[in-house]
């Protein structure tokens, strides 16, 4: 055999079957995939919504017993944003009710949308998060505090306490969140064709 006869071979052979996939396979890997991430995420949500939930009795009761006025403001803004907190966790947990009897195509841009949103709620973790809760512990702070040091230290510690959390939820859609919207993306793309 010489060249001409590899050519010819190459040539009359059918390239499509090369780049073959399962697709059912593909589909439950993605759809497995996504529910691993959504299990971590309320995980998550309801580790912070025990969190505030224990929250909210403490800085109520310190708002009735601190004898600082500014303090006082403090703890029921703290207390309030905690209320906040709950309330934006439930309501990102919230989902539609999963048809499976749709297409695959219709479900998984379901899913997208689920995922969209959970990215958005991330990415506005500073408006609804950090400041409002924020805000609180600075007046609490500020109301409490005996001494100079004693203010600049707490002050410190809060910001950069609210920056790690700031940083730890961006890293999350960066790391996390963007590569499975790329993915799910990319799969939706591939049904589409």
């Amino acid at each position: 055999m010489d060249n001409q006869d590899f050519k010819a071979i190459w040539q009359a052979s059918d390239n499509k079957n090369f780049v073959k996939f399962k697709s059912d396979e593909l589909s439950n890997e993605i759809i497995s995939k996504l529910d691993k991430f959504n299990k971590a995420v309320k995980r998550n949500a309801y580790t912070e919504i025990v969190v505030a939930i224990i929250l909210i009795p403490v800085f109520s009761y310190l708002a009735i017993e601190i004898p600082f006025m500014l303090s006082k403001i403090g703890a029921i803004i703290i207390a309030l944003s905690m209320v906040h907190i709950i309330y934006k966790m439930l309501q990102a947990q919230k989902k539609e009710i999963e048809n499976f009897d749709l297409p695959m195509q219709e479900f998984l841009s379901n899913r997208k949308q689920q995922l969209l949103k959970q990215i958005q709620l991330i990415d506005n973790v500073l408006y609804w998060y950090i400041l409002p809760p924020g805000i609180g512990v600075l007046l609490f702070v500020i109301g409490a505090s005996v001494s100079l040091f004693t203010l600049i230290i707490s002050l410190v510690l809060s910001v950069l306490i609210y920056v790690f959390i700031y940083i730890i939820n961006k890293r999350a859609v960066h790391k996390r969140f963007n590569p499975l919207l790329e993915e799910l993306e990319s799969y939706i793309n591939e049904l589409n064709k």
